[in-house]
């Protein structure tokens, strides 16, 4: 399904690694070595987004210690994630 597009709303129908829905290609292709350190690799878009009184904030957990080049890498793809803001009640549709 990597042709497909998703528009996120809520966040909670697109796959968080394995659907494109920000960017051209799926987070674990773009980012690898984070998908592969990922404590969930199976995640909706959802589950990553931790929501807070008026604002929010990407989690994205990893096992262990990530090396220099791999934490740049995180740092990078969290900046990306920042311009998301999930929508509650609104559903996650195909473009």
């Amino acid at each position: 399904m990597d042709a497909v597009r998703w528009s996120v709303g809520d966040g909670r129908e697109t796959s968080f690694w394995h659907d494109t829905w920000l960017g051209d290609s799926p987070l674990k292709d773009r980012f690898g070595d984070i998908y592969q350190q990922s404590c969930s690799k199976q995640g909706i878009v959802q589950s990553f987004w931790c929501a807070q009184p008026g604002e929010g904030h990407w989690n994205v957990r990893t096992r262990g210690r990530l090396d220099e080049e791999t934490a740049i890498l995180l740092s990078d793809m969290l900046r990306e994630l920042s311009i998301v803001k999930l929508a509650a009640g609104v559903r996650d549709s195909m473009v």
